[in-house]
C-alpha cells in the first residue's frame, strides 16, 4: 500500500511499527466496521472499496516538505444512501507494547473559576486502562474539556508522534491498548451521518513528519491551538510542520511522527 511505502522513507522506529494491515482511516455502520480492500492505485492515490456498503475511499498520499500527507474523500458507489456511524480520517494501529508509551495532553481551556486554575495543564498518562480518552466539552466550546493535541513516546524507542486535531465543532481521541499493539483514532463526533447514493465527502487531511529522536518537550508557539513541539537531543528546536487545509472548510487534521 502507498502508506506503508511512504512510511518505509520515514526514519523514525515507531513509524517502522505501524501495522501493515492499517490503511490509515476508518468508517463504521449500524452493522459494524467497514471491511476495504484496495481496488487499484494511480499515480499517488490509491483506491479502497467495501463491497458489503458500497463505500469508495480515495486516499492522496503525497509529500509536503519532510511530512507526508494523507487526504481521503469517501463516496457512495451504491444505489441506496448509507449510515456512518463513526467517519475516521486518522486511525493506526501500532505494533509496540502499550506500557512502554507515556502520553502528554492538556486539559482545555475552562478555569473552573479557581486559581490556581487547571487550564492548559499539562497531563502525563503512563498506563492505559484499557484506553485513553481526551475529547470536547459536551456542552460548550470544542476546547473547554480538553485540547485537541497529543504527543505519545515509546519510551525504549526513544521516538514518538505528535497528533493534532483542529475542528471548531465536537471531536474525540481514542488512544486504545489492544494485546500488545497501540491503537489511535482522531475524529470528528459522527452521529448517524447519512451519505446518499453517489455522494462523496472530503475528509480532513493527515500529515506525518519526523525528527531523529526525543528528548525533552518544550513549550513553545505554533499555529492557533498547537502549544507544544520536540527538541531533539540536540538542542537546536524545530517548528511544526505547516498545516493542510481543505478548500472552503475550517477544519484541519495533523498527525506528527517525530
Amino acid at each position: 500500500m502507498l502508506l506503508h511505502e511512504r512510511l518505509s522513507e520515514i526514519e523514525n522506529k515507531v513509524a517502522a511499527r505501524v501495522s501493515a494491515a492499517a490503511i490509515g482511516f476508518r468508517t463504521s455502520t449500524p452493522a459494524g466496521d467497514a471491511s476495504y480492500e484496495s481496488i487499484g492505485i494511480s499515480g499517488g492515490t490509491e483506491r479502497f472499496r467495501d463491497d458489503g456498503t458500497g463505500l469508495e475511499v480515495s486516499c492522496a498520499v503525497g509529500r509536503l516538505h519532510e511530512a507526508i500527507v494523507l487526504h481521503s474523500t469517501i463516496r457512495n458507489t451504491s444505489d441506496a444512501p448509507v449510515t456512518l456511524d463513526m467517519l475516521t480520517p486518522l486511525h493506526v494501529v501500532i505494533e509496540h507494547d502499550p506500557r512502554d508509551w507515556v502520553h502528554y495532553h492538556a486539559h482545555g481551556g475552562i478555569t473552573d473559576y479557581q486559581l490556581p486554575t487547571s487550564a492548559y495543564a499539562v497531563k502525563r498518562t503512563f498506563e492505559l486502562t484499557p484506553r485513553l480518552r481526551l475529547q470536547s466539552h459536551p456542552l460548550g466550546r470544542s476546547s473547554n474539556e480538553d485540547l485537541p493535541l497529543l504527543i505519545s513516546v515509546a519510551e525504549s524507542l526513544n521516538a514518538g508522534f505528535f497528533c493534532g486535531l483542529e475542528w471548531s465543532a465536537t471531536w474525540t481521541f481514542f488512544v486504545l491498548a489492544s494485546d500488545d499493539t497501540l491503537v489511535l483514532t482522531a475524529a470528528p463526533k459522527t452521529y448517524g451521518l447519512q451519505l446518499d447514493a453517489g455522494e462523496s465527502l472530503p475528509l480532513p487531511p493527515a500529515i506525518s513528519d519526523s525528527s531523529p529522536a526525543i528528548s525533552t518537550l518544550e513549550p513553545t508557539p505554533c499555529g492557533a491551538t498547537s502549544i507544544s513541539t520536540f527538541v531533539p537531543p540536540t538542542g537546536a528546536s524545530r517548528p511544526c510542520p505547516k498545516s493542510a487545509t481543505i478548500t472552503g472548510s475550517a477544519s484541519k487534521t495533523r498527525t506528527v511522527l517525530r
